[in-house]
C-alpha cells in the first residue's frame, strides 16, 4: 500500500506493504503459563487470533480493512491489560512476526503487544495512502478525497510515533527479536511529514486549477515545499539513511524543489510589471530555475526514480526560463534596474491547509471492549 505515495509523479514504486506472519496459537501460548486462565479466556483468545488473520485477509474494501485493523488494535490494547507478554519467566511468550516494509528480506519476531499495535497502525496508514492514491486527483471531489485520506494516514503515523518510542538499536543490528525500523519513531515521523506534503500538494494543485490568486498559490506551494523538505531531512539522517533506499530521499527532495519553484514563480507573477517589480521578479525566477535544475540533476543520477518526475521538473523549468528571459530583456532595454540578491528579498509566507487526523478516540479506545 505504500507504493502509491508518489503515484502522481510517475512510475516509482515504494516498498511493499508490511506482510504479517501469524503467530503461534494465542491460546497455546497462554496455556503454557496458566491452563486455568487459558480455559476461562479461550473464547476471547480465539477471537483475537481470528481478528489477526482478518487483518491479513484479501478481498476486503478499504473501509472494511480499516475497520478490521482498528478492531484488532483495540483488541491488542485489551490484551496488554489482561496478561503480561514478553519472554520473561511467568509471562506469556506470544511472538508477533512482521516483515519490514522497506527491507522485505528482514522479518522481526517480538513478544510485545506494543510492537503489534505499531504494526497495526502502520498498515492502517498504508490503507489510507492507498485510498488517496486511487482517487482521481484531477477531479475536484477526488482531490478532496485524496487530501483527506493523506491526512488520515499522517494521523495514523502520528499515533504510531507516540507508541514507537522503544529503542530500535537491535533493529539496526539486524536482530530478529527487536522491532523493525519501519515502526520506529523516526520512520513514523518521516512518513507522517511525507503524507502531509502529499495532502498539501492536493490542495495546491486544486487551487491552481481553480485559478486562485498568485499570492495564495505562493503560500500553498511554499508549505508543500516545507513538508517535503522536512521528510527529506528525516530520510537523509541516521537511522533512516542506512535503511530506506536512497531513491526515496532523492524523489522527495525533487518534490521539495518543484514546489519551492512553484512558490517562487507564483510570487514573481504577483509582482507588478514595472521598475519596482522587475528586479525582485528576476531574482525569484532565477532561484526557481536553479532549484529545478538541481532537482533534475539529482533525479537523473539516482536509480529507481520516476522519469515522469524529470519531465515535471523540466517542463516547469522551461516555462520559468521563458518568463525569466522575457523580464531580463525588458530590464536591459527599458528599466535598467539592479537585480537584488535573492537573500535580500522578503521571505515567502506559507499556509498549512492540512494537519494529521488520527483515528477518532472511539475508534481506537478499548474502554468498550
Amino acid at each position: 500500500a505504500m507504493r502509491g505515495l508518489f503515484k502522481e509523479m510517475g512510475n516509482l514504486d515504494g516498498p511493499a506493504a508490511a506482510e504479517a506472519v501469524r503467530p503461534t496459537g494465542v491460546l497455546s501460548a497462554v496455556s503454557a503459563v496458566d491452563d486455568r486462565y487459558a480455559k476461562r479466556a479461550e473464547q476471547d483468545l480465539e477471537t483475537l487470533t481470528l481478528l489477526r488473520s482478518e487483518t491479513m485477509a484479501t478481498g476486503q474494501t478499504p473501509e472494511q480493512k480499516r475497520e478490521t485493523l482498528l478492531s484488532y488494535y483495540r483488541a491488542t490494547r485489551v490484551l496488554e491489560s489482561r496478561f503480561p507478554i514478553s519472554k520473561q519467566a511467568g509471562h506469556v511468550n506470544l511472538p508477533f512476526t512482521w516483515t519490514d516494509a522497506f527491507d522485505t528480506k528482514r522479518k522481526a519476531t517480538v513478544s510485545d503487544a506494543k510492537f503489534e499495535r505499531c504494526a497495526t497502525l502502520f498498515n492502517l496508514a498504508c490503507s489510507w495512502t492507498s485510498t488517496a492514491c486511487d482517487a482521481d486527483r484531477d477531479d475536484p471531489e477526488g482531490a478532496k478525497v485524496a487530501a483527506h485520506a493523506f491526512q488520515r494516514a499522517a494521523g495514523a503515523f502520528a499515533a504510531l510515533e507516540k507508541i514507537g518510542e522503544k529503542a530500535v538499536s537491535g533493529a539496526r543490528r539486524g536482530d530478529a527479536d527487536t522491532p523493525t525500523m519501519d515502526v520506529s519513531k523516526e520512520c513514523a515521523a518521516a512518513m507522517g511529514s511525507l503524507c502531509l506534503a502529499q495532502a498539501q500538494k492536493c490542495v495546491f494543485d486544486k487551487a491552481a486549477r481553480d485559478g486562485k490568486s498568485h499570492g495564495a498559490l505562493a503560500k500553498l506551494a511554499k508549505q508543500a515545499h516545507l513538508f517535503y523538505a522536512e521528510a527529506e531531512a528525516a530520510l537523509a539522517a541516521s537511522p533512516l539513511s542506512e535503511h530506506i533506499d536512497a531513491s526515496w530521499r532523492v524523489h522527495v527532495g525533487a518534490m521539495a524543489a518543484l514546489h519551492l519553484a512553484e512558490a517562487e514563480a507564483a510570487a514573481a507573477a504577483a509582482l507588478a510589471d514595472d521598475e519596482d517589480g522587475v528586479g525582485p521578479k528576476i531574482a525569484r525566477l532565477t532561484r526557481a530555475s536553479r532549484e529545478l535544475a538541481a532537482g533534475a540533476r539529482a533525479v537523473r543520477s539516482a536509480n529507481g526514480v520516476s522519469v515522469g518526475l524529470i519531465t515535471a521538473l523540466m517542463s516547469l523549468k522551461d516555462a520559468i526560463d521563458r518568463d525569466l528571459q522575457k523580464h531580463s530583456r525588458e530590464n536591459e532595454v527599458v528599466y535598467m534596474v539592479r537585480v537584488p540578491a535573492y537573500e535580500d528579498l522578503p521571505e515567502l509566507g506559507a499556509a498549512a491547509m492540512v494537519r494529521p487526523a488520527p483515528p477518532p478516540p472511539a475508534a481506537s479506545s478499548d474502554s468498550g471492549e
